[in-house]
């Protein structure tokens, strides 16, 4: 006896075995298109507090413009800053403590800028320069780090970050 159903017996192997190809080539395009996203996102991360540091460190400058025009107590030479340099409960919190004279407050800024970038940022390179002329002077604070390629976990670009101040 010869049944009608007989023919439509359901999935064969092949058709299995295809459709969980495709599904994994959908899941591995999204993983990496995740692991992609997260490296944007760190290096994004990078920008916005290096960013925040040099504007922290005119805003400090500009707020102690007796120190910053006659001396040079702001000038810092290159220094490499790691993370492990971090210390979360450090003892350079002597100027919210105690009445400071201006030059106390700029080693203090110096101090508690460079803190901020170990605990903030890895590996990265800090200067501030001072620039005179006749009239003004000016400072110019740097801050360059690395951004490495996800892929060959190398160094990709290195990011320079800088700013004027004037007083």
């Amino acid at each position: 006896m010869y049944h009608k159903y007989y023919y439509l017996s359901g999935n064969s192997i092949l058709e299995i075995m295809l459709a969980i190809f495709i599904s994994s080539i959908g899941v591995y395009s999204v993983f990496i298109l995740s692991l992609k996203s997260i490296t944007n996102i760190n290096t994004s991360n990078q920008y916005l507090h290096a960013s925040y540091a040099v504007e922290d460190m005119a805003n400090r400058i500009q707020a102690n413009p007796d120190i910053a025009k006659n001396t040079n107590a702001y000038v810092t030479s290159k220094i490499l800053i790691n993370s492990s340099d971090c210390q979360e409960n450090s003892d350079i919190d002597y100027c919210q403590q105690q009445l400071c004279s201006a030059t106390d407050v700029a080693n203090y800024d110096i101090d508690n800028w460079k803190q901020m970038l170990a605990c903030k940022l890895n590996n990265v390179t800090a200067e501030i320069i001072a620039i005179e002329t006749d009239t003004i002077k000016k400072y110019e604070i740097i801050i360059e780090f690395n951004v490495t390629d996800n892929k060959s976990n190398e160094d990709a670009t290195k990011v320079k970050i800088s700013a004027y101040q004037s007083l």
